[in-house]
């Protein structure tokens, strides 16, 4: 067998990690994909600590998981999605220790709202975090999601589940939200809370 890892396609280094656990051929997959995925990753979290974390835990699941490695389209399709799966898990891990703060959304606050007097917004903002986790599970995710600029192609790939069922979470989920901020005097706040990831989270 040639050293020169780099003459084989794809699909034969893959057939080489999946049959013969080949470091080599994983090591020639690293080589190719590597920097390309770290800057998928910092694209989507602007850090590059967090972003060379995402792209080792992407390379460490595929060696792991190299037994029963099935890839039914490209390599390089594969990887992509299998990192930007890290990242959404990264950012609902984020989501579950942190709620939206007081000083994120007064960033976020056009000037004519940014004033005490204006918006109550300890309350707005804790209204907001509670009501978002009484939302089911998987409503919540695919809400999420789509706060952070997600398409609705994008969840329902992420998700394992059709367009229109993502379509139909973040519908209920808006519609939950905004029947429970009825009649609140701080609707505008919870609109702009309402899309406050959507300005922290590039699409690719």
């Amino acid at each position: 067998m040639p050293n020169n890892y780099a003459i084989y396609e794809d699909i034969d280094l893959v057939e080489m990690v999946r049959k013969d656990h080949d470091q080599m051929a994983f090591t020639q997959i690293y080589m190719r994909y590597a920097d390309p995925l770290l800057h998928l990753a910092f694209r989507k979290t602007n850090s590059k600590e967090v972003a060379e974390d995402i792209v080792q835990i992407t390379f460490i699941k595929l060696w792991a998981g190299r037994d029963k490695l099935n890839i039914n389209y490209s390599l390089k399709a594969y990887l992509y999605t299998s990192t930007k799966n890290n990242v959404i898990s990264y950012y609902l891990r984020q989501l579950s220790k942190k709620t939206i703060t007081l000083e994120s959304v007064r960033e976020e606050l056009p000037p004519q709202f940014n004033t005490q007097q204006d918006i109550d917004y300890s309350n707005t903002l804790e209204l907001y975090n509670q009501l978002l986790h009484q939302l089911p599970d998987k409503c919540r995710e695919v809400f999420v999601l789509s706060r952070k600029g997600y398409s609705l192609k994008e969840i329902a790939e992420i998700k394992n589940i059709s367009p229109k069922t993502a379509e139909v979470h973040i519908g209920k989920a808006i519609r939950f939200l905004r029947k429970k901020f009825t009649g609140n005097h701080n609707h505008k706040l919870f609109l702009i809370a309402l899309s406050f990831f959507s300005n922290n989270f590039l699409k690719e």
